[in-house]
């Protein structure tokens, strides 16, 4: 009787602490508080800190480490991973705050054969979610098949992380892994941060993040990298911002890899519908290895690309390795890359190159390589120089506009102003013309070629206003060597060049295939204009190039009152003999011109524009004009205005060719009497 009363009174007792524990305020569960803003939850212990996976209910609470801890007593899948996401009926984010208040947690180990979302947070989710001042000692993570796998967070979207990083350990999984985050998605916000960790993965593995739609700024990653494809020293995959970040150890692709970077293994745009990738102020010391678009800085590229270099080797691994850079493996059609340069040696089989193995050239713009230390004397875009060019100043004029380059010269290469090594920042020198201000009332005074050549190499110039004072020879210039005026639609010229009545002889031009070719390669805006201007005897040969013209590669603007005599244009695509391409409708304008020089081409060739959707008035061409399909003595393919305008050109074509235009849209008061 008495035994049975026993049994059944330790029987209640049993039930009343099991109800006891499951109520406990958070509070018994933590080191104090109570999970405001104001007053944080307190984390001291391990078993604290395992506690907050447990409870998905204070997922949305502030948290403050106030200890150094140790996780080494929870192995395998022992620790509670705070978040997750298995579907999307069946998920639940980290929205809170944690603040490591610069204490360090050691030994976080995590192995799974398949899981998901792994890493000290699972799965973090919210514009005012906050991981910060966290540092983790000797992580080890190895996820086995599963991906989106870091040492702090598995999946990062819409969130932010801060002043964390990653000392050490080891980080595994299949695809989207990284040193500190695997996925960084939604614009999720990491700044400040560092990995050191070595990171294995198969697709999308980053020294930092695996797979970035977000933004990364100052942060940086040294921990060695392996994986198969898409395989970056910071981040595997980007589509987003990367802003003064950097990279040193090893990137390697495995056998038959593909995208392998010392920075971005690809990087690409854009990735908003509105506007691209853009990979800023950044560099590369990693020794990159890779079979298959391969680069110091990006092994694949379609982004903009701005104040970056890369030093660390570049190699080609395996037989038939093809598109391997300096910088840049493949930089493609949307890829932009300004004011870069590298030095690393780069080996390979095909499509090797100093700068960039293949891609776009006339996306390249005041970009260079070492071709001494380099062992390449070529690349698709850029300028190779001699080992002494690239420690000296003058070799980066166009620099000079940002402010950001300091270089100790014939010491060191050029290093950004943030890197705080010895140096003078480079800037651009106060006397470069003859005179003026570049103001309207007080316009750049052009005496000499060289003082002409010079403002090409000036984009921050390119908005100003130049007078040419004299009759110039630039025949000095062959090749390559004259700077054209306006590289690209990034530095477009958008300022005013009155000729003053003057000419410019023997301008010449000659490229395989280079884009946006003249004497100014990209006019446009509003106010931009080019007036009483004379070119004579030109010639320029842009190969398989397009928009070629003797004056405008492109116009996006006004030309009035200039004229060519004689020489020739050659190229592929919209070929004139004054302006290639005429191509806004409504600021697009010609007027007052004309040009006697010959022009030939395959599509929309014309004696004096190639194509137009703008206006051309009052002009006139007599010339030869020889091309396959849209070919006319005046514009080739015209579905703009043209009005009070003559040619007297010989026409050669197959298809639409004629004497005024080969198409045409408005026409009134024009005609031809040259053969066709």
């Amino acid at each position: 009787m008495h035994r049975a009363r026993k049994s059944s009174l330790l029987g209640k007792i049993t039930v009343l602490f099991v109800i006891c524990c499951c109520c406990l305020p958070a509070q018994a569960k933590y080191g104090g508080g109570s999970g405001t803003a104001d007053d944080p939850y307190l984390i001291y212990t391990a078993e604290q800190m395992n506690s907050i996976g447990a409870d998905s209910n204070n997922w949305d609470k502030c948290f403050r480490l106030m200890a150094d801890i140790d996780l080494s007593g929870f192995t395998g899948t022992a620790f509670n991973v705070i978040g997750y996401w298995v579907k999307p009926s069946d998920n639940k984010a980290f929205t809170g705050l944690f603040d490591g208040n610069s204490h360090t947690i050691s030994n976080f180990s995590y192995t799974s054969t398949d899981k998901n979302y792994i890493g000290l947070f699972g799965y973090v989710r919210d514009p005012n979610a906050e991981i910060k001042n966290l540092r983790l000692i000797d992580p080890n993570v190895d996820a086995g098949t599963g991906g989106a796998v870091g040492s702090l967070v598995g999946w990062l979207r819409e969130a932010t992380i801060t002043n964390c990083y990653a000392d050490r350990g080891s980080i595994a999984g299949v695809g989207a892994v990284g040193g500190l985050v695997g996925l960084n998605l939604n614009y999720g916000t990491i700044t400040k941060c560092y990995s050191n960790s070595s990171v294995l993965g198969d697709g999308f593995v980053g020294g930092l993040v695996g797979f970035n739609t977000g933004t990364i700024t100052n942060c940086h990653a040294k921990g060695s990298v392996f994986g198969n494809g898409r395989v970056g020293g910071l981040a595997g995959y980007n589509e987003n911002t990367i802003l003064d970040c950097y990279t040193s150890g090893n990137v390697t692709g495995d056998d038959g890899s593909s995208y392998v970077g010392g920075l971005c293994g690809e990087s690409i745009g854009p990735y908003d519908g509105k506007s691209q990738s853009r990979i800023h102020n950044c560099f590369s010391n990693a020794t990159v290895i890779g079979h298959r678009d391969v680069g110091g800085l990006i092994g694949n590229s379609g982004a903009i690309v701005t104040g970056c270099y890369s030093t660390g080797g570049v190699i080609g691994r395996d037989d038939n390795s093809r598109w391997i850079g300096g910088l840049i493996g493949y930089n493609d059609d949307e890829g932009r890359i300004n004011n870069c340069y590298s030095t690393g040696s780069v080996t390979g089989d095909e499509n090797v190159g100093g700068l960039v193995g293949a891609g776009g050239k006339d996306e390249v713009a005041y970009s260079f390589w070492d071709i001494e230390t380099s062992g390449q004397t070529t690349s698709a875009g850029g300028s190779g120089k001699t080992t002494a060019e690239m420690q000296k100043a003058g070799t980066f004029i166009a620099w000079g506009c940002e402010h950001v380059w300091t270089i100790d010269e014939g010491v060191d290469y050029p290093r950004l102003v943030w890197e705080n090594k010895p140096g003078e920042l480079i800037t651009v020198p106060s006397v470069l013309y003859g005179g003026g201000t570049g103001e309207a009332d007080d316009p750049y005074l052009i005496y000499t070629a060289e003082q002409f050549n010079t403002v090409g190499l000036i984009p921050c110039h390119f908005d100003k206003h130049f007078k040419l004072m004299a009759d110039i020879d630039l025949g000095q210039y062959t090749g390559k060597s004259f700077n054209i005026i306006g590289f690209n639609e990034s530095y477009p010229f958008s300022g005013l060049f009155d000729g003053n009545g003057n000419t410019i002889s023997n301008f010449t031009y000659t490229s395989t295939g280079r884009n946006y070719i003249g004497l100014f390669g990209y006019l446009s805006g509003a106010s931009a204009e080019i007036k009483n201007l004379g070119l004579i005897y030109p010639n320029v040969d842009a190969g398989t190039g397009r928009s070629i013209g003797s004056l405008v590669g492109r116009l996006e603007g006004t030309i009035t009152s200039c004229y060519v005599e004689g020489g020739s244009v050659v190229g592929f695509f919209r070929i004139g003999g004054l302006v290639g391409d005429n191509y806004h409708i409504t600021i697009g304008t010609i007027g007052n011109c004309y040009s006697t020089a010959g022009v030939s081409g395959k599509y929309n060739v014309g004696g004096l524009v190639g194509y137009s959707t703008g206006t051309i008035y009052n002009c006139y061409s007599n010339g030869s004009v020889s091309g396959d399909i849209r070919v006319g003595g005046l514009v080739g393919r015209a579905p703009g205005i043209i009005s009070n305008c003559y040619s007297t050109a010989s026409v050669t074509g197959t298809t639409e060719v004629g004497g005024l235009a080969g198409y045409s849209g408005t026409v009134s008061n024009c005609f031809s009497t040259g053969s066709v």
